[in-house]
């Protein structure tokens, strides 16, 4: 049997659109602050996590001493990776948006920011891929471009780098205080 959906009637008065709208103001707040602990309890299970593998490493080599100074290191080193990836993802964003609106060459964009992250990338890089970074108009979607150069440079595969700047975006809304609504 078919289920008849309910109409709901108009608000007869403003008070009552007012407070209609108030609750899903609160409803939505709730739903952030949610959505915020959730982004604090992953990044705790991932602490977590290389806490566990630091401590098996440390287990198999027979020091347990400095174990906790080896999570300290790879939390850290993850977060600059992640650092990293996302701070060249950003500039071959903006790299694009001006070659593309501006018409400016890469050539151009390297005299006018020689202190960008993605030079010394793709420095790195194979000649052919060095190549195709001379034309932007090739690249395609430019974070999709940057997460594959990135995963040439660091010798990782698109997703891992995706996983990094991810988890790095995570970690700086999480450490943010948002405003209320």
């Amino acid at each position: 049997m078919r289920q008849k959906h309910q109409i709901l009637p108009l608000p007869s008065s403003v008070e009552e659109t007012r407070s209609d709208v108030e609750a899903s103001f609160r409803l939505i707040r709730e739903h952030r602050d949610r959505v915020k602990q959730d982004a604090r309890l992953e990044l705790e299970k991932e602490k977590l996590r290389l806490e566990i593998a630091a401590l098996k490493r440390a287990e198999r080599s027979g020091s347990v001493e400095g174990s906790t100074a080896a999570v300290e290191d790879e939390l850290n080193d993850q977060e600059r990776r992640g650092k990293h990836c996302a701070q060249v993802v950003a500039e071959i964003k903006q790299i694009k948006s001006e070659c593309t609106a501006r018409g400016k060459t890469v050539a151009e964009m390297q005299c006018d920011y020689p202190n960008l992250a993605v030079w010394q990338v793709v420095e790195k890089l194979p000649n052919e891929d060095q190549e195709t970074f001379q034309h932007p108009t090739r690249w395609g979607t430019p974070a999709g471009y940057a997460h594959g150069l990135l995963a040439t440079f660091y010798a990782r595969r698109a997703a891992t780098i995706k996983d990094w700047v991810k988890r790095h975006n995570r970690t700086l809304k999480s450490r943010t205080p948002h405003r209320s609504l």
